[in-house]
């Protein structure tokens, strides 16, 4: 069977949408095969929390989010016994980093074990099933770090600390608390045969392939934009402030910003910046870059909070978002724990001490010229990406979260990382108690904000504790998650016929004005009707 469309050439995305307008299609489904990677207690009552990883091991877990196109409906299905731990020797290790084709696994090491160093950065190769330690070279010898993430197959970005003992007037030195100011560091050579040829600084001194000095500025937890592995979105801690030892030489992340710091410890309000790491400039110092070319920075102050942190690119690139940190130059977001879903502005408004939490919400942001505005500025500039469920709320809560004990006085939704597709995440859904403690939990969670304000949640931890015995309900818990995508499908479906969209195959011809689709053989068991470029139903065809 075939019919043509008068073009020249003819592309799927434009054959889905001429099938879509079709009256005999009925419905569309959009299929997503993933692994989810996350870090999780390997047993009940081993701890894995931000402040402590020791019990944390990899963990992968595939699953098929489906989506009806026409209802919004999300389903999610786990594929088989698919729980395994990723890496052999019950390595303790956290925040997965996977390249392209999820072969080689960046990743911390979250405790001392065997020759593996708590807080210093791997790569695991499934495919020889061998490690190398990312930081090795003579330059950066000894490093620890956090957060590969691939530029490609032979180069990974990753954070690490730029310590200096003391109160240090060197330019790119912090304080006593100097960790937070990081550099940004890569590392490049055959992973798979376990070689690094070169080391480099991206940011934070003097990058060795560009000359391009950064001293006085940091640059944490890089994503790397999809569409554009050149552009990169992290978080800056200003390093000019608190001791003031660089005079004018300021970071250009940081000028100008409000609220670079909250106290002389150095807990410092990250303010997100999108940065094109071929950057250079004549004189090779950082303030000569210039905003809106090599740069751009984010409009926080009209989104009223204070900075945006860990930051993860949508699938095409055009949204990057993050959560929220330490707002309190604007009202945050705050409900009282035994009243869940009514926002109040003060504690005092709860019925006893500790019972009000602080909720740290995701916000999305887009280019709007030179600048990263709120997606849902349209709206209402200070929206965020969807409206969280209060810990209460959350499923199977009754597990792991007292209301009427526990305590949360910050509430987080954190390390996200989109799934598949700009409406859905992975992120670690966590409490913090007075202290700063993660207590009582710290979970997995795949949210899905197609309706920002009823989300969909589900438990990835819950999954793990219903189905397996080396976890009791509400014990699991687990930081740190991200996605790899096996395959994205949009199913379309008529009467009596379901087939995929990556099973049509069109050819253009210029002498027919209708559109060719070729089906693999015994696919289908009834018709099809094609329509041309105008929607008109031109042909149809039974089988």
């Amino acid at each position: 069977m075939k019919n043509c469309l008068n073009a020249k050439s003819t592309i799927i995305s434009f054959l889905l949408l001429i099938i879509l307008n079709v009256d005999a299609v009925n419905a569309q489904t959009h299929h997503i095969e993933t692994d989810i990677y996350f870090g999780m207690n390997y047993q009940s009552g081993l701890p894995c929390f931000y402040n402590d990883g020791s019990g944390c091991r990899l963990y992968k877990l595939s699953m098929a989010i489906i989506r009806s196109e026409q209802t919004g409906i999300l389903s999610i299905n786990i594929i088989g016994d698919s729980l395994k731990q990723v890496l052999p020797d019950n390595v303790p290790s956290v925040t997965a980093g996977l390249n392209s084709d999820a072969t080689l696994i960046g990743f911390m090491a979250s405790g001392n074990f065997q020759t593996f160093s708590s807080g210093k950065l791997y790569a695991y190769n499934k495919l020889n099933n061998s490690y190398k330690l990312v930081s090795d070279g003579t330059y950066l010898s000894n490093q620890n770090g956090s957060w590969v993430k691939w530029l490609n197959d032979s180069t990974c970005l990753y954070s690490s600390t730029n310590y200096c003992p003391g109160f240090n007037t060197l330019p790119g030195c912090g304080n006593t608390f100097g960790n937070r100011f990081g550099d940004l560091r890569s590392a490049e050579g055959d992973f798979s045969a376990g070689i690094i040829n070169s080391h480099n600084i991206v940011l934070g001194d003097i990058n060795n392939l560009t000359n391009l000095d950064s001293r006085v500025s940091s640059a944490q937890d890089a994503s790397v934009n999809p569409a554009n592995p050149d552009i990169i979105a992290f978080h800056s801690s200003s390093i000019d402030g608190y001791p003031s030892n660089n005079g004018n030489n300021a970071s250009p992340f940081n000028v100008g910003q409000t609220n670079i710091f909250n106290n002389p410890a150095g807990n410092a309000d990250p303010k997100p910046v999108v940065y094109d790491i071929t950057s250079t400039t004549p004189s090779n110092n950082i303030d000569s870059l210039m905003e809106g070319i090599n740069y751009w920075l984010f409009d926080l102050d009209s989104a009223k909070i204070n900075s945006l942190v860990h930051l993860h690119w949508s699938p095409n690139g055009n949204i990057v978002a993050g959560n929220e940190q330490n707002t309190d130059i604007y009202q945050p977001y705050m409900e009282c724990i035994d009243n869940p879903g009514v926002q109040i502005t003060n504690a005092s408004q709860c019925s006893g001490s500790n019972k009000s939490s602080t909720f740290e919400r995701v916000f999305g942001f887009e280019k709007d010229g030179s600048i990263y505005k709120n997606i849902n500025r349209f709206i209402n500039d200070s929206l965020p990406l969807f409206l969280p469920l209060p810990p209460a709320q959350l499923p199977n809560s009754i597990n792991y979260f007292n209301p009427a004990t526990d305590i949360c006085s910050v509430y987080r939704t954190k390390y996200i990382e989109f799934c598949g597709s700009e409406k859905t995440i992975v992120a670690t859904v966590m409490c913090n108690n007075s202290t700063g403690v993660q207590n009582p939990f710290s979970r997995i969670m795949l949210i899905d904000f197609t309706i920002p304000s009823n989300p969909y949640y589900f438990d990835i931890t819950g999954w793990v504790e219903q189905n397996y015995s080396n976890w009791q309900p509400g014990d699991a818990n687990g930081i740190s998650t991200t996605c790899h995508i096996i395959s994205d499908s949009l199913l379309l479906s008529m009467p009596d016929v379901l087939f995929r969209s990556e099973d049509l195959s069109i050819e253009p011809e210029p002498a027919y004005n209708i559109l060719s689709i070729n089906f693999i053989p015994d696919l289908l068991s009834s018709g099809i009707l094609i329509s041309d470029a105008y929607g008109k139903v031109v042909k149809s065809f039974l089988q």
